[in-house]
């Protein structure tokens, strides 16, 4: 038989003594115990490139396919493996204010410039954009958007009109 051998922990400025089987049966509760995650969470998917925002443990919106293109119908999907499974996907920092997740391309513009508009990556963990070389100091805008906002579609649309009315070669949209 064998003897329940007692082993002394510092936790701390405590000690702590737990003989192998209490040790063991904690590892077991911890290993029961399911990750509560604040939803909606980010994951990118380590096999296929997906990014998805999870609402809830297998069920999510796919943002970005594996192909890299930007998924327009917004449609829940649901995934054998949850977001929870780490060998499938690796959380990545979500800005819930606005809908973006960290390094997505978006469009940044200030209020008080008409008509102009950088794409940039997202920095969500800083709730800003990054610099032109892709430094996590980047920019601060009034305005983020994974989507060309409609003003500036309008914007756009009227100089390609003006331009091909001169004759110029003008930018399709």
């Amino acid at each position: 038989m064998k003897e329940d051998i007692k082993k002394e922990f510092q936790l701390g400025n405590v000690k702590v003594e737990l003989s192998k089987a209490d040790l063991e049966s904690m590892l077991k509760e911890l290993d029961k115990e399911e990750v509560v995650y604040d939803y909606p969470i980010c994951c990118k998917s380590k096999s296929l490139g997906l990014v998805v925002l999870f609402n809830e443990p297998k069920e999510g919106l796919v943002l970005r396919s594996e192909d890299n293109e930007i998924i327009p119908q917004r449609t829940i999907h649901r995934f054998k493996h949850g977001c929870a499974n780490k060998d499938y996907w690796e959380q990545i920092p979500y800005d819930k204010e606005r809908g973006l997740y960290h390094g997505q391309w978006v469009w940044c513009w200030d209020d008080n410039e008409f008509g102009t508009l950088s794409i940039l990556k997202y920095d969500a963990i800083n709730k800003r954009s990054f610099d032109y070389n892709g430094e996590g100091t980047g920019f601060i805008w009034d305005n983020y958007s994974a989507t060309c906002p409609e003003h500036m579609k309008e914007a756009f649309q009227d100089l390609i009109n003006n331009e091909k009315a001169l004759g110029t070669v003008g930018i399709e949209f």
